[in-house]
């Protein structure tokens, strides 16, 4: 959450993550934000860039943390 507010004010990173990419990404988590958590549990790359995503785009930390141990949980009983 912190780089959230870093990031666009800062010199060279903020040509990565302009203030358009996080209005997007907060819109998209008001969508579908909990699918995307609990389902990128199963993607490799997706699962790298989620947790980032959600905590730049502001998404509340309890609806992450749900999510994610959701996610997490359905992945092993998958795995077993």
């Amino acid at each position: 959450r912190k780089f959230g507010d870093v990031i666009p004010k800062h010199k060279t990173l903020s040509k990565f993550l302009k203030p358009e990419y996080i209005e997007e990404a907060e819109q998209f988590f008001a969508n579908w934000g909990s699918w995307a958590i609990f389902l990128g549990r199963f993607m490799p790359i997706i699962r790298t860039v989620v947790p980032f995503t959600a905590g730049t785009s502001r998404m509340p930390h309890k609806k992450f943390v749900l999510y994610n141990f959701l996610g997490g949980f359905a992945w092993v009983i998958v795995a077993l």
